[in-house]
């Protein structure tokens, strides 16, 4: 028999109360159709990305990705490796 999707905690503690409970359906509905921007741009997003590093022209690509948050760090870490002379020119940040 079919039954309906029931969204359910990612974790219970062992007294079994939900240690995570699950989300409300507005924010799944929010997540869905920020997950379906993303299918709706994957294949322009890849040959764009295709594009670029084939214009990057090297056999190994460090990927990074960082946030608002990190962004210090990603500052620290581009000018610390420059300072020591490393190349950062097969360094992709998103």
């Amino acid at each position: 028999p079919k039954m309906p999707l029931k969204l359910t905690s990612r974790a219970w503690t062992a007294a079994g109360r939900q240690e995570f409970p699950p989300p409300k359906q507005r924010h799944v509905k929010q997540h869905q159709e920020k997950l379906l921007t993303y299918l709706t741009e994957a294949d322009n997003i890849k040959k764009r990305l295709t594009q670029l590093l084939e214009k990057m022209n090297v056999k190994t690509v460090v990927v990074l990705t960082c946030n608002h948050g990190q962004s210090e760090l990603l500052m620290n870490f581009a000018c610390s490796a420059r300072a020591r002379g490393f190349d950062l020119k097969n360094v992709l940040v998103f």
